[in-house]
């Protein structure tokens, strides 16, 4: 197993300690490992002894625990993984190492808050660093002046044309198209307008002219309530084209016959 330790300058969220960046980066520089270590480390993980306190003893039993689950598993079920005995072997070197170091300051600091003066369990020289704190906020920075001024100018023609829109929004006489629950009047009512050249009132029309061409639910219910409907087919202008006549008369008169309705849609 090849160890390897490296010096950088890191700033971390003082919030969680994740890391944010990464300053600087020294190069690898060799770090020999005594065995010796190991085994003191593994015989009070998986030996406890007799002065330990109760949560470390259940820690060590949890450890014990999971190891032989894991040995169990692969002995059982996964005897021909070749990979999993050597990841697991990995793992049982690798994370003395990253703890370690943590450990290590807990117990100086632990150490110091109860005996300043102490230096049991001093941390070495390279493990001492100088820490600060610092407020982190969002901005944008540029070394040249061109840049700064083009952003500027940018974003202040991006406002000057948001306020024109936004002024010319509230200026215009036209109000938001109303969506009613009669889908076929709210299609027609804002169709446009018939072609020159036709003579007859088409049904766009009549429903604008009816004061419909936005109406919402309530206007097109009781605009109705008081009318009644006949819809005819005739002969078109064609030998074999067909007209829809569709007229609205008031509920006191008579639509005994289209020859002489005042009002009419042809479409």
């Amino acid at each position: 197993m090849n160890v390897w330790k490296r010096y950088s300058t890191v700033v971390y969220d003082g919030r969680n300690l994740s890391i944010l960046n990464i300053l600087s980066l020294s190069v690898p520089e060799v770090v020999t490992i005594n065995p010796q270590d190991y085994r003191t480390a593994f015989s009070l993980a998986f030996s406890p002894h007799g002065f330990i306190s109760p949560s470390d003893r259940v820690m060590s039993n949890a450890l014990m625990f999971e190891v032989g689950w894991i040995l169990r598993l692969y002995q059982d079920d996964f005897s021909r993984s070749n990979y999993a005995p050597v990841t697991f072997l990995r793992g049982m070197l690798t994370v003395p190492i990253e703890f370690s170091v943590a450990a290590w300051q807990w117990v100086n600091a632990t150490v110091f808050a109860l005996d300043p003066k102490s230096s049991l369990y001093a941390l070495p020289q390279d493990l001492r660093t100088t820490a600060s704190s610092a407020q982190r906020t969002y901005r944008a920075l540029s070394t040249k002046g061109g840049t700064v001024y083009a952003f500027i100018f940018l974003v202040s023609m991006m406002l000057i044309y948001e306020t024109i829109l936004l002024a010319v929004t509230v200026i215009r006489p036209e109000v938001t198209p109303n969506t009613s629950s009669f889908p076929e009047i709210d299609a027609s009512s804002k169709s446009a307008s018939p072609l020159p050249q036709q003579t007859f009132v088409d049904y766009a029309s009549n429903l604008q002219s009816s004061r419909l061409g936005n109406a919402s639910s309530v206007e097109i219910v009781q605009f109705v309530r008081n009318r009644k409907v006949c819809v005819v087919e005739t002969d078109g202008p064609g030998e074999n084209d067909k007209s829809i006549i569709v007229a609205v008369e008031e509920m006191g008169q008579s639509v005994s016959s289209l020859a002489g309705l005042r009002k009419g849609v042809n479409y």
